[in-house]
């Protein structure tokens, strides 16, 4: 992955360009456009020309995607329809610096790289904030530091776990949050190497809404117990107990049972054979949550769903959870259908479930809602 370079930052008006240089071989660049200091908005739209012919791409978020280019090559990106002027600048995130490794971190890295401004902070200035001062962030990353633990991390989730919750220090709407009970920095060896994969999708789905906090949290080697289930609990409004199992088996035969756009790249196949690569589960856990990543060599297996790459069923204890109000999680054995519609009150609305195990229907199979 390349990351675009900008020559200047300059005022953006319409008519005006930004040349880029593309170093990088990779598959994919990303312009962080939106972020350094070029007010474009979601009506404008930008031209590549002299490189692959020309090709159009409309800037609706922070970034733009181009993967159309020439490595070695200067690409002049303009501004074609003239929007409003936008007063957007970059999100930031906040490290809690004891839970990262190495200077600057993989997390830091890939923050940056998807066009967060970063702040890391020790623990001292973290247990001294406030909640405005946390609600200030788009994104809060609690990370691996190698295989540890992050206890502190969470001493002082009563503040900052409400601002991710969307009742506290501004907000007024929940993050996205994702959980991850396993080291992805000790065993990648880049921010761009397969384990790093979650890495990478999951700071890109805590981080990608606008107006909230959203969390980032791997419990790394910690055990996911004491502090944690209570700062779990508080990033919960659903139904049901968070337990956590210290010592699933450490070889990690592992599952992704389900699906969210952010999580496109990532595969059960990049989730093991890293050695031990599951450090901690939870076999249950609020309802508001989704497992989207299962140890399926565990002794229970409450959860199951279908897996991504072999379409077959799998089932085990959850160790990669997440939860947002943007998440829409599609497993493969069950689809419900239709997935909204609007009906008078005190009418009836049908909703047909189909299961399947590795694309053939299930028959006579109790599905339950909640």
């Amino acid at each position: 992955m390349a990351i675009l370079v900008l020559a200047a930052a300059f005022a953006f008006s319409f008519g005006d360009s930004v040349r880029v240089s593309f170093a990088s071989s990779a598959s994919e660049a990303y312009a962080a456009v939106v972020a350094a200091a070029h007010p474009f908005t979601a009506t404008d739209t930008l031209v590549k020309t002299g490189v692959v012919g020309a090709s159009t791409a409309t800037n609706g978020a922070r970034q733009m995607i181009d993967t159309t280019r020439e490595p070695g090559k200067e690409v002049l990106y303009s501004q074609m329809s003239q929007g409003t002027a936008s007063t957007a600048t970059a999100p930031t995130a906040l490290i809690y610096g004891p839970s990262v490794s190495g200077s600057p971190s993989q997390e830091e890295q890939t923050a940056t790289a998807q066009g967060f401004t970063v702040t890391v902070v020790s623990d001292a200035t973290w247990q001294s904030m406030t909640q405005a001062q946390f609600a200030a962030y788009d994104l809060l990353i609690i990370g691996d530091p190698s295989c540890g633990g992050t206890p502190n991390a969470v001493a002082n989730s009563s503040v900052w776990a409400p601002v991710v919750m969307g009742t506290a220090g501004g907000r007024t709407l929940a993050g996205n949050r994702i959980l991850i009970g396993t080291d992805p920095a000790l065993h990648d060896g880049g921010v761009n190497t397969t384990q790093g994969t979650i890495i990478r999708t999951g700071i890109g789905f805590a981080g990608k809404q606008t107006g909230r906090t959203g969390l980032y949290f791997d419990a790394s080697c910690s055990g996911g117990g004491g502090a944690v289930l209570t700062t779990l609990s508080s990033l919960s409004t659903g139904s049901g107990t968070w337990i956590n199992n210290t010592s699933p088996p450490c070889g990690g035969s592992v599952a992704m049972i389900a699906s969210e756009p952010s999580f496109t790249t990532l595969t059960s196949a990049s989730l093991q054979g890293w050695g031990c690569s599951v450090h901690e589960t939870w076999p249950t856990f609020a309802s508001d949550w989704s497992g989207l990543a299962i140890a399926t060599d565990t002794a229970t297996h409450p959860t199951c769903g279908v897996d991504k790459d072999t379409g077959l069923n799998a089932c085990g204890e959850a160790y990669i959870l997440i939860a947002g109000s943007s998440v829409v999680v599609t497993s493969g054995s069950i689809s419900m259908a239709p997935l909204d519609a609007t009906n008078p009150v005190g009418g009836s609305h049908t909703v047909t479930a189909h299961v399947t195990n590795g694309g053939s229907p299930v028959v006579g199979r109790e599905v339950c809602s909640k």
